[in-house]
């Protein structure tokens, strides 16, 4: 099987713009979507459980079939127990505090770094005037804008997080979640059935009603499915290989890749509308959800009905919701993290890299500037050699001068300059052979006229007192 080439996914730094801001924007959608299902689910739930739904709805139909906990409650109840979904909670929780505060700490890390960085660069040109590298603030460009966005996603995320420990803090000290661990026979106790059995109090209606819920239920499930579809078309929609096909034929064409962006966000206009329409139908099903509870309440009132049992379900079935909630959410910022923290170790890397990038520019300017502080004394070195091989007679003065040995050079016949500035006698040939005639020594004769500069008179006089 044929490999790819190396490197053919490596994009240019204007594609890789690009596909930093196609990554932005998509974010951005995503983030409002997500916002606008979960504020309008939440406005609805909060809205039911104003009027007490659908708990009583719920508590009344127990109570008509004979009391207890419902089947399907105790079901739900039975799983949370089962899964030990409340000690799941607490280690879950740590989890995502563990991962929040290592995505915090590379960031912090990454921003530090570059802070040196640019403190460094600053004192290097301080001190190296000539110096004329890439500014450490052009060269941190791009990445310090990727660090000031991940910094704006963790900020939301803290903002999130923080809510959520919040709430988690009561999981331990409200009594609605001391329910959970109860046993089926003890939840059966709180829930009796209607008093006095049949005794001729005409049942409520609420068929109309249940149907209502069901339809409110089924919008939520809805809404839920089509934004997971689009953060998997997102997540699927392969934005990169669509800009290198660019990058390979039309380099740096901004405005090709701005198209292929909008091409992009375009093909999800159309499950973004679909959210959106699924939220307007809200509207119109709450109202009418309300008006039919108000008929149904009216209608409970002259039943025997136990007010104790609405709490107990509403306490119940508001645990559960809330332990799913809990259970989505931590899911949600553990996958947040997931995601978040790989992507900041790579822009903690590219800092790393930008680091050594200013480190080397500097370190061949100050080898470079050595290197020509070398060849300037070594030039000025032989320069003066040179002069000296043209001039020896000004070496040789300048160097006795140097040496405070200046001595005239003798003009007498017979003396000629050797070695140590020392002069050297030319002995006259007759004169020796005359004091040779007398018996002495040729050498001492020699060594004797050599002494006495060829003086006959001061040299027999050294033969003969010798």
């Amino acid at each position: 099987e044929l490999k790819a080439p190396m490197f053919s996914n490596l994009l240019s730094s204007a594609a890789s713009a690009a596909l930093e801001r196609y990554e932005q924007i998509m974010d951005t959608l995503l983030y409002q979507m997500s916002s606008l299902v979960e504020e309008q689910t939440e406005a609805a739930r909060k809205e039911l459980a104003r009027v007490n739904l659908p708990h009583s709805l719920t508590a009344y139909k127990q109570e008509q079939s004979g009391g207890g906990i419902p089947l399907d409650l105790w079901c739900r109840v039975e799983t949370i127990q089962r899964d030990k979904k409340m000690q799941q909670l607490k280690n879950d929780l740590w989890e995502l505090r563990d991962k929040a505060e290592a995505a915090r700490s590379t960031h912090s890390q990454a921003s530090k770094q570059m802070e040196e960085d640019m403190e460094m660069d600053g004192l290097f040109r301080e001190h190296n005037p000539g110096f004329e590298g890439l500014a450490a603030s052009d060269v941190q460009k791009e990445v310090r804008q990727t660090l000031l966005n991940y910094e704006k996603l963790l900020s939301k995320s803290q903002a999130g997080d923080s809510v959520l420990l919040k709430r988690l803090e009561i999981l331990d000290t409200d009594p609605k979640y001391q329910l959970l661990t109860f046993q089926k026979s003890q939840l059966d106790r709180l829930l009796p059935g209607a008093a006095g059995g049949d005794c001729g109090v005409a049942t409520v209606d609420t068929t109309e009603l249940s149907r209502l819920l069901v339809e409110l239920s089924t919008l939520f499930h809805e809404r839920d499915v089509i934004l997971n579809t689009l953060k998997e078309a997102v997540q699927t929609y392969d934005i990169r290989s669509k800009l290198g096909q660019i990058d390979s034929t039309s380099p740096q064409a901004e405005e090709e890749y701005n198209q292929e962006i909008q091409k992009a966000r375009n093909s999800f206009q159309g499950i973004a509308y679909e959210i959106q329409e699924n939220v307007n139908r809200q509207a119109e099903l709450m109202d009418a959800i309300l008006n039919e509870n108000e008929s149904f309440m009216s209608s409970r009132e002259a039943s025997a009905s136990s007010p104790e049992s609405d709490t107990c379900i509403a306490m119940i079935e508001g645990a559960i919701d809330d332990v799913e909630f809990f259970t989505k959410h931590l899911k949600e910022g553990q996958d947040f993290y997931n995601v978040v923290s790989p992507k900041l170790e790579q822009v903690k890397q590219q800092v790393g890299d930008v680091s050594v990038r200013l480190a080397v520019e500097r370190c061949e300017y100050e080898d470079n500037a050595r290197m020509s502080e070398q060849r300037r004394q070594q030039e000025t070195e032989d320069a003066r050699m040179a002069a000296s091989f043209n001039n020896p007679d000004a070496t040789s003065t300048s160097e006795h001068s140097r040496s405070g040995d200046v001595r005239p050079r003798p003009s007498q016949p017979g003396v000629e300059m050797v070695s140590h500035n020392e002069p050297q006698v030319r002995v006259d040939d007759e004169k020796v052979a005359s004091l040779v005639a007398m018996d002495f020594d040729p050498d001492k004769v020699v060594a004797a006229l050599k002494k006495y500069d060829n003086n006959v008179d001061m040299a027999l006089n050294e033969l003969l007192s010798g």
